[in-house]
């Protein structure tokens, strides 16, 4: 694999929930992890996910490759899938997807029904937890201000 630089990059410490470790992306991976094949309990996967809110993530004003991007998501499926390594190219290819879609929370959860991926109520809970309600208020907010551009615009049209 072809080694990714950042040299001559300013890099400033974010934090992770504001740039990629968020709902979606949580969701996407515990639907992943809650396959049967993989016989995981439910605490495991909460651990498998606790890792990447531990993270520290960087963050660049400037333009980086989309390499560095698709880069990421094999290391967040090499971190969270460590002991299953011939599964890591199928949830890292799953996070590539919900990165594509800015890992919109209905989107992630129609991708996660396109796949026949689901979650639990122990793993609705542990989201609960690891996403208070403050955080889906920001994104009904989000898709509140899209309507009433949507609804703006439909009107300016008529």
């Amino acid at each position: 694999m072809k080694e990714l630089s950042l040299e001559d990059v300013e890099l400033k410490q974010a934090n992770p929930s504001d740039i990629l470790i968020g709902k979606g992306l949580v969701r996407l991976i515990l639907g992943f992890l809650a396959d049967p094949s993989f016989n995981m309990e439910a605490r495991r996967r909460h651990e498998a996910v606790q890792c990447l809110f531990n993270l520290t993530v960087l963050e660049t004003l400037e333009p980086i490759n989309v390499a560095i991007v698709y880069h990421s998501t094999l290391v967040i499926a090499e971190g969270v899938l460590w002991e299953k390594e011939d599964q890591i190219c199928a949830l890292s290819e799953l996070i590539k997807l919900a990165f594509l879609l800015n890992f919109d929370e209905a989107a992630v959860q129609y991708l996660m029904k396109s796949k026949n991926l689901q979650i639990f109520m122990e793993d609705e809970a542990f989201l609960s937890a690891a996403f208070p309600s403050g955080s889906v208020y920001r994104e009904s907010l989000n898709i509140c201000i899209v309507l009433l551009l949507l609804l703006w615009a439909v009107i300016s049209l008529a």
